[in-house]
């Protein structure tokens, strides 16, 4: 029987993070205002022009704050989470069109695959996708776990969370989120549109799944880095769900947890 692990928030992470036998275990961690974290430039989206996509949606619809208020329902279930966290393992076809792909996903009921992004260079190896339900205004990124047979996989898992190192899939999965939720801002601008953001991922997944909640509501784009963001009217607040049996490797990177948002983590079955 797996066991459920929860990560919660610390309100007192600056207490914590002072004291002196943390300092030792932690020199290795990402300090995460340091400017290390970089931009990937070289992630691929399957569809570049999601915003399009997006916005069609909208483009005759009448948005007032009420029927904002009433659009969003509760949110997905950790059933529906973990469905979207178990279909990043399904690989594209050879010349598999995005349409082709999303059929063959058999998404829930009223879900849309939005994008993937991915970066197949040899000590990464990063894929995520991007589901977004239109009629609820909701989006939620899901970031693959560890494949064994994808060397940037196992090398993530040994260097970024044994170690305790930056690795390029941190940069892969921030770049992607921060490309989500700056349209999802665009379009809100222009059409008044209220989204909720959400992210999951198992194992490899859901530690990728931490690190994009904790950089989409702290920092920002800045160059090709990420910093501590000064718009505070600008941030989401996204919810994340994990699916792990390892969340202790997890807490390693004790800056995630202290400042995370929300969290629910689950056990896989």
């Amino acid at each position: 029987m797996p066991t459920l692990n929860c990560l919660v928030s610390n309100d007192n992470a600056e207490e914590n993070s002072s004291s002196p036998t943390n300092e030792s275990a932690e020199k290795s961690v990402l300090p995460p205002f340091s400017g290390t974290l970089s931009v990937d430039e070289k992630l691929i989206l399957s569809n570049s022009d999601f915003k399009r996509t997006i916005y069609d949606s909208f483009e005759d619809k009448i948005i007032t704050p009420l029927n904002q208020l009433t659009a969003m329902p509760p949110f997905p279930t950790p059933h529906v989470m973990a469905q979207f966290a178990s279909k990043t393992y399904t690989e594209y076809k050879k010349r598999e069109t995005d349409n082709q792909y999303e059929r063959r996903l058999a998404l829930p009921d009223g879900w849309k695959l939005l994008t993937t992004a991915s970066n197949n260079s040899k000590t990464n190896g990063y894929f995520g996708a991007a589901y977004w339900h239109p009629e609820h205004q909701q989006v939620v990124i899901a970031h693959r776990g560890t494949d064994p047979t994808k060397f940037g996989a196992l090398w993530t898992d040994i260097v970024g969370v044994l170690f305790k190192h930056h690795v390029p899939q941190m940069s892969s999965a921030s770049t992607f989120a921060y490309n989500i939720v700056e349209v999802l801002r665009l379009i809100n601008q222009e059409k008044g549109v209220q989204f909720q953001v959400f992210f999951t991922g198992h194992s490899l997944g859901g530690w990728l799944a931490q690190i994009t909640n904790f950089t989409t509501k702290y920092l920002d784009r800045k160059g090709i880095t990420f910093l501590k963001s000064e718009n505070v009217s600008q941030w989401f607040h996204p919810h994340t769900v994990v699916l792990t049996a390892q969340v202790a490797k997890i807490c390693c990177h004790k800056w995630l947890t202290n400042l995370m948002y929300s969290m629910m983590c689950v056990p896989l079955t």
